[in-house]
């Protein structure tokens, strides 16, 4: 057991926190979520709560590389503009600590809105050499600042014979007359949804059953499942792994059975086509919106910005829909109010001499391209004059497919990616939302969306379209908007 107390760790962790200045960083967010030091993984406990937005997360603030996890903790009134709080969480129990073990900590989690108005967190603790590894804890708020743990923890004490000594990562929802709380498994190396449900009090739980489970296809490991409502029907959100490497994470539609606990699916999506977006989880606000968060990173990925202190972002905060079958993700509307004066650079017709503008490091930009001539266009930002720095988005109006080449997006990894659309569509939206070191695309008013770490030069801030082969695209709108959480809204 840690020899530091619950409320001793904490402090620790906050001392150090204000301690520790960070470096000035090129690749610091102008408009994303990052932490204060340190670094950061998995969104935990989305929640509203006493009409804010908080967001907890996965947490090392002790190095920018993975730790022993702690729960940072950040709110919001409007999604975009964040304010970090106390540390929520920090390893100090016999269930989530240990004195000389390699790898413990309170990993990730939930928040619920209990009937009492207090915000509860439900997390994994893990230990290893301990077993089970991997129990379920609650920690409990009136203030939604500061945490007690409870003492019946653990109160899932291990898994059930249908899972295995992977068992993490609890998120819970109201359904009905129940709260249920679905977790991720593997067994038989197969990933699993695990359903637990309680009348109410939060500490105890009955195990119901095996939600969904993968067919041997999608991951041998799912992680952070979340298991919500979604227009009529009902979405399970997984994030897969296979053997060492982590998967895309994918949200399949389909039925809900509370009685038996099983949800069958009928429909399968890839969530994110970019190589950054991880551990998604989401929340539904007073307005009746189902938001989406993820991690905007990658495990297996160089960590270019540990030089400087801190490690870890989070993606635009998407309002997932389900209209007419189609499912759609777009950004929150919120996200407007970070606009700067607009640059509405009109249409035009492009060939092979290409169009170009400044965009600044962080900018929201969207291109409508119309019917052309051309069937491929070009489109490269945060491109330098010489273009040794840029990150090219080619564009295939008769494949349906726009790729995304990092080859010379900076000091990251060399990857590819890729997403597809609907290439009968006359018109195609495009809007990319630039920052310090991402670019997230939405593709067709969120019908993909593609999520991408760079790390250019703080110079490298062009644009340019091309026409590829023969002909000339139609672009029927160029619009920029400079993005930042410190200008004011755009009158």
């Amino acid at each position: 057991m840690s020899t530091q107390t619950f409320d001793q760790a904490l402090q620790a962790a906050d001392d150090h926190i204000a301690n520790t200045a960070i470096a000035p960083s090129r690749w610091r967010p102008a408009y994303h979520l990052t932490p204060p030091t340190g670094w950061m993984n998995d969104p935990n406990g989305f929640v509203q709560y006493e009409g804010r937005y908080h967001l907890f997360y996965q947490f090392w603030p002790y190095g920018p590389e993975w730790g022993p996890m702690h729960w940072g903790h950040a709110v919001s009134d409007d999604l975009v503009r964040w304010e970090h709080l106390p540390t929520a969480l920090a390893p100090s129990e016999e269930y989530d600590s240990g004195d000389g073990v390699p790898g413990y900590g309170c990993f990730s989690g939930s928040a619920l809105v209990d009937r009492d108005g207090r915000l509860v967190l439900m997390y994994t603790g893990h230990v290893d050499g301990r077993q089970p590894p991997q129990t379920q804890n609650i920690a409990i708020s009136t203030d939604g600042v500061h945490f007690h743990k409870s003492a019946a923890n653990p109160v899932i004490p291990a898994p059930p014979v249908d899972g295995g000594p992977d068992f993490r990562d609890p998120t819970m929802a109201q359904i009905g007359d129940r709260t249920y709380a679905v977790i991720g498994s593997s067994a038989a190396g197969r990933g699993k949804a695990l359903l637990f449900a309680t009348d109410g009090d939060l500490e105890t739980w009955e195990y119901v059953g095996v939600a969904a489970e993968s067919t041997g296809q999608e991951g041998t490991m799912w992680e952070c499942p979340d298991l919500f409502p979604l227009a009529d029907r009902f979405a399970l959100v997984v994030s897969p792994m296979q053997g060492t490497l982590n998967t895309f994470p994918f949200i399949q539609i389909g039925d809900f059975q509370p009685d038996s606990g099983r949800f069958t699916s009928d429909r399968h999506y890839q969530l994110d086509g970019g190589i950054d977006f991880y551990a998604p989880q989401t929340l539904v606000d007073d307005t009746g919106r189902r938001i989406l968060i993820g991690w905007m990173q990658q495990w297996f990925q160089r960590n270019v910005t540990a030089a400087d202190g801190w490690s870890g972002a989070m993606s635009i905060p998407r309002e997932l829909t389900l209209d007419a079958g189609v499912l759609r993700q777009r950004p929150v509307t919120e996200i407007e109010s970070l606009r700067g004066p607009a640059r509405h650079l009109g249409a035009h017709e492009v060939g092979t001499q290409p169009l170009m503008s400044d965009t600044g490091a962080s900018a929201e930009v969207r291109i409508v391209l119309g019917p052309s001539t051309a069937p491929v266009a070009r489109i490269a930002v945060r491109a330098s004059s010489d273009e040794s720095e840029q990150t090219v988005y080619t564009v295939d109006r008769r494949a349906g497919r726009i790729v995304c080449d990092r080859s010379l997006s900076g000091a990251g990894d060399v990857t590819s990616s890729h997403v597809t659309f609907d290439p009968a569509r006359e018109s195609l939206e495009l809007r990319f939302f630039i920052d310090t070191c991402s670019v997230e695309l939405f593709v067709d008013d969120g019908a993909a969306v593609m999520t991408n770490r760079i790390y250019p030069n703080p110079d490298s801030t062009g644009l340019t379209i091309t026409a590829v082969g023969v002909g000339t695209l139609n672009v029927e709108d160029f619009t920029v908007w400079p993005l930042s959480t410190r200008q004011e809204p755009s009158q």
